[in-house]
């Protein structure tokens, strides 16, 4: 019988998102400080015993609700069931963001109802494959001493964006400038050093400066400034239309991994 509960146990949460680390970098990610704390996370186990786990209590699915912004986001990775029982039984949030494979969309959609709707592409990077964008362009290191505003300026290009000032000190930010300049920034959305994972993101050029490759330069930065630090596994998240966006991460090196939805949803009251 599939048990649901919430945990703190990273390394149970961590031998279960090892068995895909591309599909579960964001969760990998978050299993470090600061993020770990900034999440609640829920997970479906088989107890100690039973034929599927003779050795042991095995996970079988993770819910993630990362609640760092002003809307949380709600993260899932593992077997279907498994996912169906935690979205069944745990205390989720009302309103929220799901970022889920497509095959537990079923399982969210039997509980929330569904407002917005994007897909997205996971896009993973070999390092055999890499191809480094940084011979033409100008890139600095962002960090929390860069004036701010001209980063918020330049993210003004991309509405809807999930970066804030925060980020700039556990991430790894870099920028492309022209004339000093700033005018395309690219980042990471979660980097853990323990699990040696991070997923890019946050990567805008500002829109009177697209065209001349400055996010494959400033993205080649973090790329390469991750490998330095021991990381392993890079991934990012694009929207499947925003085909400009997939060729420039190809030329790089990345390949599609999976697809994954992205959803605006709000609980029903029972």
């Amino acid at each position: 019988m599939i048990r649901v509960y919430e945990t703190r146990d990273v390394t149970l949460l961590r031998e279960l998102l090892e068995t895909d680390r591309a599909g579960g970098a964001y969760l990998l990610g978050d299993l470090d400080a600061p993020f770990f704390d900034k999440g609640t996370w829920f997970v479906a186990t088989l107890p100690a015993g039973s034929t599927a786990c003779a050795g042991g209590t095995r996970a079988l699915a993770i819910v993630l609700v990362f609640e760092a912004f002003s809307v949380p986001t709600v993260l899932s990775f593992g077997d279907r069931g498994g996912v169906d029982a935690i979205v069944r039984s745990a205390a989720l949030p009302s309103d929220c963001y799901l970022k889920i494979p497509p095959e537990h969309e079923a399982a969210f959609a039997a509980a929330f109802d569904i407002r917005e709707r994007d897909v997205m592409k996971v896009l993973a990077l070999d390092r055999c494959d890499y191809r480094s964008s940084l011979d033409r362009h100008e890139v600095r290191r962002l960090d929390v001493t860069f004036p701010i505003d001209q980063i918020l300026d330049v993210y003004k290009s991309y509405p809807g964006h999930f970066f804030e000032p925060g980020q700039l000190a556990g991430g790894v930010y870099f920028g492309s400038f022209e004339r000093e300049r700033l005018v395309a920034v690219a980042g990471t959305h979660v980097y853990s050093p323990s699990g040696r994972v991070a997923a890019a993101g946050n990567i805008v050029t500002a829109s009177n400066a697209r065209g001349r490759g400055h996010g494959a330069a400033c993205t080649s930065a973090v790329i390469e400034e991750l490998y330095a630090r021991g990381c392993d596994t890079i991934v990012l998240h694009v929207a499947a239309a925003n085909s400009p966006a997939q060729a420039c991460y190809r030329r790089l090196g990345f390949h599609e991994h999976g697809p994954i939805l992205q959803r605006r949803g709000q609980r029903r009251v029972a």
